[in-house]
């Protein structure tokens, strides 16, 4: 299988490309006209120029395609000026918007298969955003858990750790 991951920043490398799932063969490529585009936005999301994958894994990002595809994110998606603010205030304060419903129903189609918060706390921010539009809300709230960042042990056992010193 591959898989189509639109960058290799940092949490590309964390969360994906990292993994090293057998049978998987990653396709990494740079799409510089979508970045461009996203900066005049308040919303991102990105175009694939090529389909040459059998599916795609994005971070923090939506995707307009017809190929499957899922997204794994921090804080909330879509990543937008108006909602990231909303994690600093006391109220979640966020008002139903043309540009946020559009992104919200690329992620409630079908070629959309998973949608993963990287804690429980992003988890129920996300619902909160779910919460402004009632009627996709249900469908997806059925895409979205939390999971836990995929990465290597470092120690088999608590005293393996407890025996050794720690240095700052």
């Amino acid at each position: 299988m591959k898989l189509g991951v639109i960058s290799n920043n940092y949490p590309q490398e964390r969360l994906i490309l990292n993994a090293n799932i057998q049978g998987v063969r990653y396709v990494t490529y740079l799409n510089y006209f979508n970045r461009l585009y996203n900066r005049f936005n308040t919303y991102e999301f990105f175009i694939p120029t090529f389909q040459r994958v059998d599916a795609y894994h994005t971070v923090n990002t939506c995707m307009i395609t017809r190929k499957p595809w899922c997204c794994t994110f921090e804080t909330m998606v879509p990543r937008g000026r108006d909602l990231l603010h909303v994690q600093h205030k006391d109220v979640f304060d966020v008002k139903p918007q043309k540009g946020l419903r559009k992104l919200l129903e690329l992620y409630a189609k079908d070629n959309c298969v998973q949608l993963m918060a990287l804690s429980e706390c992003n988890y129920r921010l996300q619902q909160m955003v779910y919460a402004i539009y009632p009627d996709i809300q249900k469908c997806l709230e059925e895409k979205t858990c939390p999971i836990k960042v995929p990465q290597p042990l470092l120690a088999s056992s608590y005293k393996q750790k407890v025996n050794d010193k720690i240095r700052f």
